[in-house]
């Protein structure tokens, strides 16, 4: 009878035991579990895709938009990774199907997929050209031949070959055709043939070592303004001859697509913003483009690069015809 009546207590003593361990479980690690959880998600930095332009695939755009990544990740202390598209196909695939956060593009490139962007944070690189245009959201395209071409103005460009540059591009496709087009040179007539798609260091090199007469590029990225982005190519500036320059153009433009909180946005706009106050120390960490920083614009600054596109498009299809 004693024994049985140990075996008894002892049973009852394990199922009091479970139950006192459930009971614990049950009313206070779930709690300290939960907690746990989010202090991991709350150290999980949000992550964002930025686009790469799809015409600018080289490495010296490779390091320009890695800069300003890795910049705008240790500011806004996101996780940003870079996407390069495949071709213009895909870059467009990407914008309308929201595949993708945020995009660094010419202004003429961005008039083209406005519809899918959230035309509420537009940020354009304030120019670091002189003049009247420094401070400002704008930039020029310039002109240029070798000095012993012959060739003196605009309009003795005919029958010459020319490096335009890409037709996605506000300085070198439509300011520069709308040059040439206001000295009455038609590129489709009256060139000997012209060539897109280049970069502005193709454009100096192809016209320095005389394989084409003309060339045209972004005027802050050319040899007149800053020598120093050709060191070791072997070009002497005083062999070339600067014959004008385009009417200004919007500069490029950052914004994000309709998928990213505007709460996150902020945070990116509030770093893009910041850059202009900078020490020159802070701001090494970028390319010389971005000296200045960024100014918010709206979708209607870019009034006048649409009217200037629009003539260009209307005065070579008259002329095509």
């Amino acid at each position: 009878m004693l024994k049985k009546t140990m075996v008894i207590c002892a049973t009852a003593l394990i199922v009091f035991c479970s139950a006192g361990c459930q009971k614990g479980n049950s009313g206070a690690n779930p709690s300290k579990s939960t907690e746990k959880q989010k202090i991991v998600l709350a150290d999980v930095p949000k992550r964002f895709l930025l686009v790469t332009c799809p015409i600018q695939r080289n490495s010296s755009m490779a390091i320009r938009y890695r800069r300003l990544s890795n910049y705008l990740q240790k500011s806004a202390g996101f996780e940003i990774a870079l996407y390069e598209p495949k071709d213009s196909k895909d870059f467009r695939k990407k914008i309308k199907n929201q595949e993708v956060d945020f995009l660094f593009v010419d202004p003429a490139l961005y008039l083209e997929i406005k519809d899918s962007l959230n035309k509420d944070h537009l940020y354009s690189r304030i120019s670091v050209l002189d003049g009247e245009l420094k401070g400002r959201p704008f930039e020029t395209g310039s002109i240029f031949v070798r000095a012993d071409s012959g060739i003196k103005a605009i309009k003795d460009t005919k029958g010459k070959t020319a490096s335009i540059g890409s037709r996605q591009s506000a300085t070198k496709w439509i300011a520069a055709m709308k040059l040439f087009l206001d000295n009455g040179v038609d590129p489709e007539k009256d060139l000997a043939g012209y060539m897109t798609g280049e970069k502005c260091k193709d454009i100096v090199l192809d016209v320095f070592y005389k394989k084409k007469d003309v060339g045209c590029v972004r005027t802050f990225a050319g040899p007149f303004r800053d020598i120093r982005h050709y060191q070791g190519c072997g070009i002497d500036v005083n062999q070339l001859l600067l014959l004008a320059e385009t009417d200004p153009v919007n500069t490029w433009v950052f914004t994000c697509t309709k998928r990213v909180d505007s709460a996150d946005m902020e945070k990116i706009a509030c770093a893009l913003l910041n850059i202009a106050k900078l020490d020159p120390q802070e701001k090494e960490v970028l390319t010389r483009e971005f000296e200045y920083g960024f100014v918010k614009v709206d979708d209607s600054d870019f009034d006048g690069l649409r009217n200037m596109a629009e003539m260009v498009r209307l005065e070579r299809k008259g002329n095509i015809r």
